[in-house]
């Protein structure tokens, strides 16, 4: 998708400056078991790429860039690869901007963007030429297996994701006996319960010779809540989540945000945390009540449970004066009660 945008920005390779300078150009969508390396984690804008329309320097941020970019952009190898009769604009894109990230010395961030690039050319309809970016950013990872530690997550309930990134890799490649060598080989390691099923998952898909893409989501099943994302099922707990999350502690917080696993050893948390698992001992509207009870007693006067008089059901915000449960309202009630104050 392009998106165009109406700002000056001043290109760091040729110093064009111009309104309406670049296109962004939105990455494929988001349904790969994978991450992507950490720092290119934390925001969204790092997953897109623009185009000067000048010179073709390709990157998240035109206005700056890598001491070798202005070379590399001038090269005839970058200028055949943004000009790669039949590519499709973002593969294209990614493409160039993996080539700069080379020269920068940067091989994760080159071998993510080589994936965006595969993505682009699948929703593409080029199965053939993404698998074939998906074996040579595999043929990278396999050669300098520390740049894997790039997608080494620093939470402990993903302790062991990298190994799910070099295993989709090859699966997408249809490298499927080295994926399979790879997944055993991380099922023998300490990995989290959360990596673990997705390396599970992972083998399933090889089993039967699948190559497509598949969200964590779907790995992991519809009661696990993605990384990142705090849903809640407890109407109490998304209030105190919503208004009151400066007061909990980060155990607490992410009690809030555990999901369930499927597992072949049974349902469990989400979470190799014991703190964590402790608060849940007696499931999340226990833990809401009990999380509730101390907000109340630790910050009298600053914490407002705002429950609706007629059904006990909690209010959607502190003021809120109708319930979205029973549609109850106590405005009317608040409006007496003012008049009979004075």
């Amino acid at each position: 998708m392009t998106r165009p945008h109406d700002f000056i920005m001043q290109c760091f390779v040729c110093g064009t400056r111009r309104a309406r300078s670049a296109e962004l150009l939105e990455p494929p969508s988001e349904t790969e078991l994978r991450h992507a390396p950490k720092e290119m984690v934390g925001s969204a804008v790092a997953a897109w790429v623009r185009a000067c329309a000048e010179c073709g320097y390709c990157a998240p941020d035109l206005s700056v860039g890598h001491r070798s970019a202005r070379a590399k952009v001038r090269s005839p190898e970058y200028q055949r690869q943004l000009h790669a009769a039949g590519t499709p604009p973002l593969a294209a894109r990614f493409l160039c901007a993996a080539l700069l990230s080379d020269a920068a010395g940067q091989p994760a961030k080159a071998a993510q963007q080589r994936l965006y690039a595969a993505q682009a050319f699948e929703e593409a309809g080029e199965v053939a030429l993404a698998r074939q970016y998906n074996s040579a950013v595999a043929d990278a990872l396999l050669s300098r297996r520390k740049v894997l530690l790039h997608w080494r997550d620093r939470e402990a309930d993903w302790r062991g994701s990298e190994a799910v990134v070099l295993v989709d890799v090859l699966r997408r490649a249809g490298r499927f006996d080295e994926a399979r060598r790879e997944v055993e080989a991380a099922l023998r390691k300490r990995v989290s319960s959360i990596v673990k099923e997705l390396l599970r998952f992972e083998r399933s898909t090889i089993e039967r010779g699948d190559t497509g893409p598949h969200s964590q989501t779907e790995a992991l099943g519809a009661q696990h809540e993605s990384k990142g994302w705090y849903g809640q099922e407890d109407p109490l707990l998304e209030y105190l989540m919503r208004y009151y999350k400066k007061w909990m502690t980060p155990q607490e917080s992410k009690a809030a945000g555990v999901g369930r696993l499927a597992t072949p050893e049974g349902e469990r948390w989400a979470t190799d945390d014991l703190e964590v698992q402790a608060l849940l001992a007696r499931g999340k509207q226990a833990f809401a009540s009990t999380l509730e009870q101390r907000l109340l007693r630790e910050h009298p006067g600053e914490v407002v449970i705002n429950r609706c008089p007629k059904c006990g059901g909690v209010a959607r915000t502190p003021r809120a004066r109708q319930c979205r449960f029973c549609a109850h309202s106590w405005r009317e009630a608040d409006v007496h009660a003012h008049a009979h104050r004075q």
